[in-house]
C-alpha cells in the first residue's frame, strides 16, 4: 500500500520576479512499512521537501498525498495521517512530559488519550522523566518526547527532519523495530547528511542536488541506473552492494562530482 506520494513538487521562495528555488519537480513514493532516507548536501532541498510533506509550508506547484489524501485539497484529513518531528523540535517547555503527550492526544480527540499517552511513555522509555518539565530534559530526551507526540495519534507516516541530531543510531535502530511492530507498518521518511549511519535503516533513498532528484528508489534500482550510465563501475557497485556500503559509495561519488563542478566554476 502506498502511504506517501510526492508528485512534481516545486517550492520557490521570494518574489515571482526573483524566485529562489527550494526544490524543483521532486517525485517519489513510499510504501507501507518502508523507511525512506532523503539525502543531500546542505542546501540540496532536503528540509524544503520535508517541510512541505510535514504541512509546514505550501508548495508552489505539485502535490503531496498521504494515504491518497491530498495535502492541498484536504489539509485537515492529510495531517491526521502524518506525524511530524522537525529538527527544531518545538515543545511546550513548561509542561511535563506526560502533560505534553496527553495534550497532543487531546488535540487529535483520541478517545483513549490517557492510555495512549501511557503507551508512548513506555515505548520511548520516558518513565523516569514523565513528571519532569520539558525545559529540564536533555536534548536526547526532548527528541524522544518529540517522537512520542508525533506518534500518539497513530499516524500512517512519520516525517523526521534530521532526527540523528539528538538520537544515537543504536537507539534509532531499536526505535524503528518497535514502532513498526506497534504502529501497523508505519512508513517513515527522514532527511539527513549522515549517510554512513543510516544506510542499514532505509529501504528506499532519494538523493537531492540543488533541489532536483538525482537518484531515487531502492538499492537495486539505483545500482541499475548507475551501471547503465557508467558500465565501468559495475564491479565496484556489486562490491559495495555486497558489503552494505553502497549508498555511502553513491554519496561519495556525488560529492566528488560536486567538487569537480565547483572547481570548474571557480576556474572560469
Amino acid at each position: 500500500m502506498e502511504v506517501l506520494r510526492v508528485t512534481s513538487l516545486t517550492k520557490h521562495y521570494g518574489s515571482k520576479r526573483h524566485p529562489v528555488r527550494g526544490c524543483e519537480d521532486v517525485t517519489f513514493c513510499v510504501e507501507r512499512g518502508q523507511v525512506c532516507g532523503i539525502l543531500g548536501l546542505n542546501g540540496a532541498g532536503k528540509s524544503t521537501v520535508l517541510r512541505v510533506i510535514g504541512g509546514l509550508i505550501h508548495p508552489s506547484s505539485g502535490e503531496v498525498y498521504a494515504c491518497h489524501c491530498s495535502l492541498s485539497r484536504y489539509p485537515v484529513g492529510y495531517r491526521r495521517h502524518i506525524g511530524v518531528l522537525h529538527e527544531q523540535n518545538p515543545l511546550y517547555a513548561d509542561m511535563t512530559v506526560e502533560q505534553h503527550i496527553l495534550f497532543v492526544a487531546r488535540i487529535f480527540q483520541l478517545a483513549d488519550g490517557e492510555a495512549r499517552t501511557a503507551e508512548m511513555i513506555e515505548l520511548f522509555q520516558l518513565q523516569s522523566v514523565a513528571h519532569r518539565r520539558v525545559r529540564n530534559l536533555s536534548k536526547g530526551y526532548k527528541q524522544r518526547v518529540g517522537l512520542a507526540q508525533a506518534l500518539v495519534h497513530r499516524p500512517k507516516l512519520l516525517v523526521l527532519d534530521e532526527p540523528l541530531s539528538g538520537l544515537d543510531i543504536v537507539y534509532l535502530k531499536e526505535f524503528h523495530k518497535e514502532i513498526v511492530a506497534q504502529n501497523n507498518n508505519l512508513a517513515v521518511v527522514f532527511s539527513t547528511h549522515a549517510v554512513q549511519e543510516i544506510e542499514a535503516l532505509c529501504d528506499v533513498f532519494v538523493l537531492l542536488h540543488a533541489g532536483h532528484v538525482l537518484f531515487s528508489g531502492n538499492r537495486a534500482q539505483i545500482a541499475a541506473h548507475i551501471v547503465r550510465e557508467f558500465p565501468e563501475k559495475k564491479q565496484t557497485v556489486a562490491l559495495h552492494l555486497e558489503t552494505g556500503t553502497f549508498i555511502a559509495f553513491v554519496f561519495e561519488q556525488y560529492m566528488q562530482w560536486q567538487s569537480a563542478q565547483d572547481a570548474a566554476c571557480y576556474a572560469v
